[in-house]
């Protein structure tokens, strides 16, 4: 999913989308594990889908301590 598409979400539809690609990069490792996986290339969509709505769900939360 693009940038663009996220930017639009609330916080809960981007915690349901993280939580979707979790469990979808889940699904896609253990298909890669016992070699049923023939497009390798989703594992690295995945993870950078999932990393893109975190990033944006983190984003959205103005005013919260930052950590070091």
């Amino acid at each position: 999913m693009s940038r663009d598409r996220l930017l639009g979400k609330s916080s809960e539809e981007l915690r349901t989308l993280a939580r979707e690609t979790r469990q979808q990069l889940f699904r896609l490792r253990m298909q890669h594990a016992v070699g049923q996986l023939p497009k390798t290339h989703e594992i690295r969509a995945a993870r950078r889908a999932l990393a893109r709505a975190l990033t944006r769900l983190n984003a959205a939360r103005p005013g919260e301590e930052k950590r070091p």
